[in-house]
């Protein structure tokens, strides 16, 4: 009776904490992608500043959008937008480094953080290799898709002081580039008077 008892017990635990494992991986990771969420993304961007103050290593930081991915969800329904970004989330994987982070934020948005990136000319280089991963035509079913990025990079310490400016200085410069159609862009100190406009509006 009681070795009966004892596996019961010893199953049960042993499905309560698979369960806790699966509900914990859900908590932290994109139900669409697999990819690392936004608080995913946060907890390894806090500490890959840590690290870098520590070391006086640099970290980069890229959030890109799907140029016209409305005009493909409206058009071609939900379910082939779905497709692409998971499509354009394997790309994304495929051209980072192996220390990298691919996040995704939420709706067409995506994240690269670059931890220990030896300069701005190395997250510059890195970018143009994400922007690149748009080249090719994305397969969605039967249809081939034609879809460029918008990269905003910014850099720690040159840019921002803490996660929080650093995440906001990548988004202005996402901004920037998507209103110049140049692809992908180095944040400039120029550019925050438009980011609080954006916020107001």
């Amino acid at each position: 009776a009681w070795l009966l008892l004892f596996r019961t017990v010893h199953r049960t635990s042993s499905t309560l904490r698979t369960q806790a494992d699966e509900n914990e991986r859900l908590a932290l990771h994109d139900a669409l992608t697999g990819l690392p969420n936004r608080r995913l993304l946060q907890d390894r961007l806090d500490r890959a500043i840590i690290a870098g103050q520590r070391a006086n290593k640099h970290v980069g930081l890229m959030i890109l959008d799907v140029v016209r991915f409305k005009e493909v969800n409206d058009t071609l329904g939900h379910d082939r937008g779905d497709a692409l970004l998971i499509e354009v989330a394997k790309r994304l994987e495929n051209v980072v480094r192996e220390a990298d982070t691919v996040a995704r934020l939420g709706g067409d948005e995506f994240a690269v953080l670059a931890p220990d990136i030896g300069s701005t000319l190395d997250a510059e280089r890195l970018a143009a290799r994400v922007h690149s991963a748009f080249d090719e035509a994305f397969q969605v079913g039967d249809l081939l898709l034609h879809v460029e990025s918008s990269i905003g990079i910014a850099m720690l310490p040159e840019h921002a002081e803490d996660a929080t400016e650093l995440m906001q200085r990548a988004d202005t410069a996402m901004y920037a580039a998507k209103s110049t159609h140049l692809g992908a862009l180095l944040y400039r100190p120029g550019e925050d008077g438009n980011s609080a406009e954006r916020l107001q509006l």
